[in-house]
């Protein structure tokens, strides 16, 4: 069987379902593709582990909500209208990355 090349450019977010992803694109339909989001996410460092569940494309991301009080939710909305939460022990290094690469606009 052969492997299908996919560009991560066009990956918008791929959620990780045990030992397969389910990638959705920015403009083609999502597919479930046999590979982990570990190795998904050493292959394309491009993109950013939100959640044990959840590798993102910054480039994707249409707004960030950034919880006022320490112990809140952090939370990126998809340019498709999807939304997924970040990992508590990952916040920090996703504020930092977002604050970085002027992902987060005033």
């Amino acid at each position: 069987m052969r492997e299908i090349q996919i560009n991560p450019d066009e990956v918008m977010y791929a959620v990780g379902d045990a030992n397969y992803a389910h990638i959705h694109f920015a403009n083609a339909k999502p597919i479930v593709y046999a590979r982990t989001l570990k190795l998904l996410h050493e292959r394309w460092p491009v993109m950013l582990r939100l959640h044990k569940h959840v590798l993102i494309n910054p480039n994707f991301i249409r707004s960030v909500h950034v919880p006022k009080r320490n112990g809140g939710v952090l939370s990126v909305t998809m340019r498709d209208g999807s939304s997924h939460d970040a990992g508590r022990r990952r916040k920090a290094g996703i504020l930092k990355f977002l604050n970085q690469n002027n992902v987060l606009k005033p």
